[in-house]
């Protein structure tokens, strides 16, 4: 029997176990605030060293990483008792098996959805190769089985827009454009339903990489428009940060501060995305994965 999602119950749950998410995780996310800060604040005065580069990026990605097992530890229990039993540390300070088993099943699932882009790529890239090219071009290709993908590639270069465009050949554009509509809903499908793989790992205990595919099998699309719904909030917020209006009324609080309009608008977008976008996602996929697991 294939489980259901209820997208509305999913994404008010997932606003629902945020204050929760905060008050577990309020620790890592105030660490990997200061180091995306520092990452970024270095790039902006040009101190971006060799040096400093990968040691803010090595501690980017393991605050990241605590910060979301954090989260999911927060999301998927009823309650931070719940959670520190699963393993959530003070304040969301923690490393252990869950952040492992997130980090492989991201790289698996990340490999594998690179896979598949790369494939859906090739095949976009070899049929507009194919329209592009003469008819002869193409018969010859099949006459010819020691033609190699390179081959097509420069005999497609060869003609490129312009043969398109002489041949009144406008039925190929809206092929191709078709086609990548018809890739591109479905990578999307695909890359969708990975994304529960690192919640699922830390519900199960174990690595989940491609079974997330099992998990969401008829929930993509419902999956996806919750995605959209939860993040609304943030985003138009993100939007609000950069509307002259609204720095125009802070003129006064402006004077008073040390900081720059172009600065409290970075700190402010940054807040937004660490402390409201990422619990809100890690909440609405581990309510999404009640759902379809129960």
């Amino acid at each position: 029997m294939a489980r259901k999602l209820w997208v509305f119950q999913a994404v008010s749950e997932a606003f629902k176990a945020w204050p929760r998410q905060i008050a577990g995780a309020w620790g890592a996310l105030g660490l990997l605030s200061l180091s995306v800060g520092a990452l970024l604040l270095s790039a902006c005065l040009g101190v971006y060293t060799a040096y400093a580069a990968p040691v803010l990026g090595f501690v980017t990605a393991v605050l990241t990483l605590v910060a979301y097992g954090a989260l999911t530890r927060s999301a998927l229990s009823p309650n931070l008792r719940d959670a520190r039993q699963m393993g959530l540390g003070f304040a969301g300070l923690q490393f252990g098996g869950a952040e492992l088993q997130i980090l492989f099943s991201g790289l698996l699932t990340g490999l594998f959805a690179a896979l598949v882009i790369g494939m859906f790529a090739l095949v976009l890239v070899l049929i507009a190769s194919l329209l592009v090219m003469a008819p002869d071009d193409v018969l010859g290709l099949f006459r010819a089985p020691e033609a190699q993908v390179m081959g097509l590639m420069q005999a497609a270069e060869a003609q490129d827009l312009e043969a398109l465009q002489t041949s009144g050949a406008d039925w190929r554009v809206l092929v191709l454009f078709v086609l990548a509509a018809f890739l591109g809903f479905h990578t999307l499908r695909i890359l969708t339903k990975l994304k529960l793989g690192p919640v699922a790992s830390v519900a199960r205990g174990r690595i989940v990489s491609l079974n997330a595919l099992s998990l969401g099998h008829h929930s993509a699309l419902p999956l996806l428009f919750g995605a959209v719904l939860v993040s609304i909030v943030p985003l138009l917020l993100l939007v609000g940060v950069f509307q002259p209006l609204l720095w125009g009324a802070l003129t006064p609080l402006l004077s008073v501060l040390p900081l720059g309009v172009a600065k409290l608008q970075s700190i402010t977008a940054l807040g937004i995305l660490i402390w409201g976008l990422l619990p809100l996602c890690v909440g609405y996929l581990s309510a999404a994965y009640h759902h379809l697991e129960s």
